[in-house]
């Protein structure tokens, strides 16, 4: 008898998705909303590095990566 575990992978990746997202929005909320590199702290960088890291491992393409980055500088 063969089970299908679809709706179990299914519910995983979803369930995977908004802790991720979650841990994200988390982590914005220590950053200014108009971020110039030049006025960031230590732990400011540490988090725009821990935010790009997790967009590194869910989103493989860097372009598309690149317009979808929760990350947004000030021009």
């Amino acid at each position: 008898m063969t089970q299908d575990k679809t709706p179990i992978y299914l519910q995983n990746m979803q369930r995977s998705l908004v802790e991720v997202y979650t841990r994200l929005d988390r982590l914005m909320d220590a950053l200014p909303d108009d971020m110039d590199e030049a006025e960031l702290t230590q732990d400011q960088w540490d988090i725009v590095k821990a935010v790009q890291s997790v967009e590194e491992e869910w989103i493989l393409d860097k372009d598309v990566r690149a317009s979808m980055s929760c990350i947004q500088w000030t021009d």
